[in-house]
């Protein structure tokens, strides 16, 4: 038989045994002051805490974030997040811009991948490709992308294109044809 938890069964329950948790909603913590233990509001997104509720149920004093920071729930953070810097030289672009209350959010074009690191792009390694724009990691070829792109090279050599497309580059000598991945 397992234990029942006293915690959040109504408030009778608290009052009628002595000692039993305190439940405190999902923006709320539980803390202790001089009128024992109760739950006090968290800061709101964008806030931090400055000091704690002296009384429960009594607003904590939050204060919002500078510029250039950020908290992204509620919280009893001391102080706020740096946000995330897109490495502009390495073509990375912001998706997001950082707010008070949200992180940035940076990309990469095709053929690229982002570092998480140093939130800049770099090309995709060989043997890999990215063939959409945003924050997601190369892909290995497969067979199938493999064909696929060497039979774009072929539409556009037989239309007489000269189109250049990231991937597998073929080249011919006078006795093999060999792809280099």
């Amino acid at each position: 038989m397992q234990p029942l938890a006293l915690c959040c069964f109504s408030p009778i329950v608290l009052l009628l045994i002595p000692g039993a948790a305190v439940c405190c909603g999902p923006t709320e913590y539980q803390w202790t002051t001089n009128e024992g233990s109760g739950c006090c509001p968290m800061c709101p997104p964008g806030k931090y805490l400055v000091s704690r509720c002296e009384r429960f149920n009594e607003d904590p004093n939050c204060a919002v974030c500078p510029t250039g920071k950020y908290t992204a729930g509620w919280n009893t953070h001391s102080s706020c997040a740096r946000c995330k810097i897109c490495s502009e030289e390495s073509g990375a672009t912001y998706n997001k811009k950082c707010e008070k209350d949200s992180n940035a959010e940076c990309s990469c074009g095709k053929g690229k991948q982002l570092t998480a690191e140093s939130n800049s792009c770099e090309v995709c390694p060989p043997g890999s490709y990215s063939d959409e724009e945003g924050n997601k990691t190369c892909k290995p070829w497969t067979w199938r992308k493999l064909y696929l792109e060497m039979k774009k090279q072929d539409f556009y050599h037989c239309l007489g294109i000269k189109k250049d497309i990231k991937g597998p580059v073929q080249e011919e000598s006078s006795d093999i044809t060999s792809v280099q991945v």
